[in-house]
């Protein structure tokens, strides 16, 4: 296949870099296959990298056309873009991430080029530590990226911070309270709903979903590798906002954070009870909802059979919290008796439950 022989070139090139590097970037320079010539040069520079070899005599070069395919209208030629330039930076932080910088600050009105920055920074934090290079002087100007116009520049930062939290935490530790979680937060929330009009019927469009995706999953990353890092009074209105959701990914998400929250009862206990009639009516609205539908198909009715586990495995961790505290619970949220006298009536959710604690 053509992907395999873009591999069988990047790979022919590292054993002759004078011959064959000098033809791909000539190739780069003609008006086609730049997804495939990109493939090629990733996997020239990605061995380099893992295997230590210095890369140094051909950086400029290389260069050259990486900077000019930032700013492609295709985003896959892009993406490729930005895994070489995240190679790169593991091979020369200091040299490339200033270049990243000025790259991203240059044109305020060129949003294909900071989300080609953006992307690069996340493949980038998938390679060893960056943590004694330039880069924490310079994440503040990688982290303003957070806060672009662009959705797409938006969605991309959001990427680069959650694989940042995932591979490299203590290098985004420091941002995570003041920069990052208060974008998060905010981003979990945000809509941007508008009508499409598709001849017959309209359709509504979210164009803020993938954010709140994105976000979500950063948050889930936290609980994660730093779960004390989580600032959860600041958090509980963002998380029942998304427990709220009519999205079933949104949902699924949401259901796993509170899952994850409650596992953590030294550091949670006390907000997560104080916060329980707020995070309890979403699940009972839900789980009342998905017990009224009526499927369609088979596929549906298997998608709203984990969508109604994923409800219930969220209730058990929060009813797993609540029995310390039985007393007061039982006094103070009338939403998690009500939730839970629901769950114990009805003879599907009982039988669920029973599967799901015995599947542990």
């Amino acid at each position: 296949t053509k992907a395999a022989a873009a591999f069988a070139l990047g790979s022919s090139a590292v054993g002759n870099m004078q011959v064959f590097l000098p033809s791909i970037l000539q190739a780069l320079a003609a008006d086609r296959n730049h997804y495939l010539l990109l493939a090629a040069l990733k996997e020239v520079i990605t061995v380099h990298a893992s295997e230590g070899r210095d890369f140094t005599p051909y950086l400029e070069a290389v260069l050259r056309p990486l900077s000019i395919e930032c700013v492609s209208a295709e985003e896959g030629v892009r993406n490729m873009v930005a895994e070489c330039l995240g190679a790169l930076v593991t091979l020369h932080p200091d040299l490339l991430l200033p270049r990243l910088v000025a790259m991203a600050e240059k044109d305020p009105n060129d949003e294909l080029m900071r989300w080609t920055v953006a992307s690069a920074l996340k493949y980038a934090m998938t390679g060893p530590s960056l943590l004694q290079s330039s880069l924490p002087a310079l994440l503040p100007s990688f982290l303003a990226l957070l806060a672009d116009q662009d959705l797409g520049v938006k969605h991309a930062s959001l990427m680069m911070c959650n694989a940042a939290v995932h591979h490299q935490p203590l290098l985004v530790k420091p941002a995570l309270q003041e920069t990052i979680l208060p974008v998060l937060f905010e981003t979990c929330k945000l809509k941007l709903e508008r009508v499409v009009d598709l001849g017959p019927f309209k359709q509504k469009v979210d164009d803020a979903l993938a954010l709140r995706k994105a976000s979500l999953a950063t948050v889930n990353t936290i609980l994660d590798v730093m779960p004390d890092q989580l600032d959860l009074p600041n958090f509980v209105n963002p998380l029942c906002s998304a427990l709220s959701e009519g999205v079933a990914d949104i949902s699924l998400l949401s259901h796993q954070i509170l899952a994850k929250i409650c596992a953590h009862p030294k550091l949670f206990k006390g907000t997560v009870l104080a916060s329980i009639d707020a995070l309890a009516e979403p699940l009972r609205a839900l789980a009342d909802k998905l017990l009224k539908k009526k499927e369609t198909s088979g596929t549906e009715a298997e998608r709203n059979a984990d969508h109604l586990r994923s409800c219930l495995r969220a209730f058990l961790a929060l009813d797993g919290l609540a029995a310390e505290d039985p007393g007061s619970v039982a006094l103070l949220s009338p939403n998690y008796k009500r939730l839970k006298e629901g769950v114990t009536s009805d003879e599907r959710l009982r039988a669920l439950v029973q599967v799901i604690q015995v599947e542990g």
